[in-house]
């Protein structure tokens, strides 16, 4: 990870315990945290999975450091410093959320971020969004409004807006090597996902995306190609949606 773009979310993170009476500590073993004497803070970055990490522990006298993930965000080659900056400020929130004085921005209400379970057999709704929100970070505050701005996750309007989005804007990049992970994620999810998680990937994000873009959905249709199921049902979907009064039923509207 660019030290440049490390020490921006090291700053604003610091700021913010600072302010909370956290400070840099070493434990015996040389590990770095932050700590108030009661809590512990640290960031790390996970090279092989690409991704930076807060870390929390609640301190115990005579008992080793047990961290625990807080928040943890994809940063990889393609990431910039935007995405630094909105890291530290999560991060940020985070501290304050783990000191019990967590607050809401915006007037937003304090959300969950959904979690993908590893260990599951099949990629629920949940679990996909945890994925989806782990490679396009820039969507998590838009994720935070739609359940706050409905009690609940309305998963079917989040992606047909930012699903959509996401598509085109990782296709008009012509960037290889994230066109590409946009494709497994969709395929490798669509392969063992629920029916919600199924359904949304075909009729809320890549369907859309490319049913009036006669060239996006060539160039879309070439990265499906080694995808064969996947590819089958965009094709049925796109097949079935032929007049103005199949869409307004089959797709979601915005």
């Amino acid at each position: 990870m660019d030290n440049q773009f490390y020490s921006l979310i090291i700053d604003a993170v610091e700021k913010t315990m600072r302010e909370k009476g956290i400070v840099l500590n070493t434990d015996s073993e040389d590990i770095n945290f932050y700590t108030d004497g009661k809590r512990a803070f640290r960031i790390t970055y996970d090279e092989k999975e690409k991704l930076v990490k807060l870390e929390f522990a609640l301190l115990k006298e005579g008992e080793g450091v047990d961290f625990k993930t807080v928040s943890s965000w994809l940063f990889d080659d393609n990431s910039t410093e935007g995405d630094a900056k909105s890291i530290g400020n999560d991060f940020s929130d985070t501290v304050l959320e783990q000191l019990g004085e967590k607050a809401t921005a915006q007037g937003i209400r304090k959300v969950e971020m959904p979690s993908k379970d590893k260990n599951a057999e099949t990629v629920t709704i949940d679990s996909f969004t945890a994925r989806f929100l782990a490679v396009f970070t820039a969507y998590k505050p838009d994720y935070v409004k739609n359940v706050s701005d409905y009690g609940e996750f309305m998963y079917d309007k989040f992606y047909n807006e930012f699903g959509v989005k996401a598509l085109r804007d990782t296709m008009e990049s012509n960037n290889k090597k994230q066109i590409n992970k946009l494709f497994e994620l969709l395929n490798n999810c669509y392969v063992i996902g629920d029916s919600a998680t199924c359904t949304t990937i075909v009729y809320c994000i890549i369907v859309p995306a490319i049913i009036d873009d006669e060239k996006l959905k060539r160039d879309v249709m070439v990265h499906l190609e080694k995808y064969t199921f996947l590819t089958q049902a965009v094709n049925s979907v796109l097949q079935l949606l032929t007049s103005s009064k199949k869409r307004s039923k089959y797709m979601p509207q915005k």
